[in-house]
């Protein structure tokens, strides 16, 4: 029997190694590239799709709102929306906490009708926030009592909580506006 020597030279196997270790490095900076881009588009489209679930909340919000605020300016109460603001809790609530609302207001500096509507409008979407207890916010006094009224009153109703608090919302900036706050046109 014969014996077949292979010599293979120590350069050939440390060229090979090399050769096969660029390559998966190759490879795997390719991978992470296809997908660094595949999560940067993925973000994209959840980015998108949150927007548009955003938007459609505020269509239907502003559909229900038909209802209880006249679209002319300035924003006011229709008959419905003086019933809501009664039979919801939102009217108590409101004026409970009107001394607290006046104060922020005061604090932040707002010079304007507009800056004072566009000021309240958010803040008291952020309340509903709390009623709908996404976060909480220790400044506002929103007992369960008020949330619990409000929740039932809107369910029972077929509307969503965002619309009573925009009532209420409508019902303090009115009542801002009268209490002698300085502000221009």
């Amino acid at each position: 029997m014969s014996e077949i020597n292979v010599n293979f030279p120590v350069w050939g196997i440390i060229t090979t190694i090399g050769t096969i270790t660029t390559s998966l490095i190759v490879i795997a900076w390719n991978f992470s590239n296809r997908f660094t881009k595949s999560e940067t588009a993925i973000d994209f489209l959840k980015d998108g799709v949150s927007d548009l679930k955003q938007s459609i909340a505020t269509l239907v919000n502003e559909r229900q709102m038909a209802k209880f605020a006249q679209t002319n300016s300035p924003v006011d109460l229709t008959k419905e929306g003086k019933e809501l603001l009664e039979r919801s809790g939102i009217k108590d609530f409101s004026d409970r906490n009107f001394e607290l609302v006046k104060n922020n207001v005061m604090d932040a500096g707002i010079q304007t009708k507009y800056d004072l509507q566009e000021y309240i409008f958010e803040y008291m979407n952020k309340i509903s926030k709390i009623a709908e207890e996404k976060f909480k916010d220790n400044n506002v006094r929103l007992e369960y009592e008020d949330s619990a009224q409000m929740k039932k009153y809107a369910y029972d109703n077929g509307i969503d909580l965002f619309v009573v608090f925009r009532v209420g919302a409508i019902y303090l900036r009115n009542k801002l506006l009268e209490s002698n706050l300085d502000l221009q046109e």
